[in-house]
């Protein structure tokens, strides 16, 4: 499942995040936040495409991704 926020109030996506992480029951361990600033995309694709060892479920959050504006 993927999902998309954009928008300029950072406190409004960080209760969205909160939400899907408590909905989906994702642990901490599962979850990898990339900048687009700092991180290439191919270095975000590669953590997409490996499977996490310790549940079904893997959060991948990217920050300044500006490709989609």
């Amino acid at each position: 499942m993927n999902y998309l926020l954009y928008g300029s109030e950072n406190y409004l996506i960080e209760k969205e995040l909160k939400n899907i992480i408590n909905k989906l029951n994702i642990e901490e361990i599962n979850i990898s936040k990339y900048d687009l600033e700092e991180n290439t995309i191919k270095e975000i694709l590669e953590n997409a495409n490996t499977i996490s060892l310790f549940s079904n479920n893997k959060l991948i959050i990217v920050d300044n991704a500006f490709i989609f504006s």
